[in-house]
């Protein structure tokens, strides 16, 4: 994001716990949306296209975690006696 560390522009209530990669593509986004000429930015449709990527991938990486612990739970109890 520039010269500015990209933690500069995380709320701080986040205690670090943001998604680096979806995050940084956020603010790709916003900043293409904010730009001095019309041209330049994007249009809402893209707009929309882009944020739904970043989503899906959100999603898809709380799905893998989800399976991951669920695995990890099940392996735990099958193998108590």
């Amino acid at each position: 994001m520039g010269k500015r560390p990209l933690f500069d522009f995380e709320d701080p209530r986040l205690n670090g716990k943001v998604d680096k990669a979806d995050f940084e593509a956020i603010l790709q986004i916003a900043v293409l949306c904010v730009a001095k000429s019309s041209k330049g930015r994007p249009t809402i449709e893209v707009v929309f296209e882009e944020l739904d990527k970043v989503c899906m991938d959100t999603e898809t990486k709380m799905v893998h975690i989800y399976l991951l612990h669920s695995n990890y739970r099940v392996c735990l109890q099958t193998n108590v006696h």
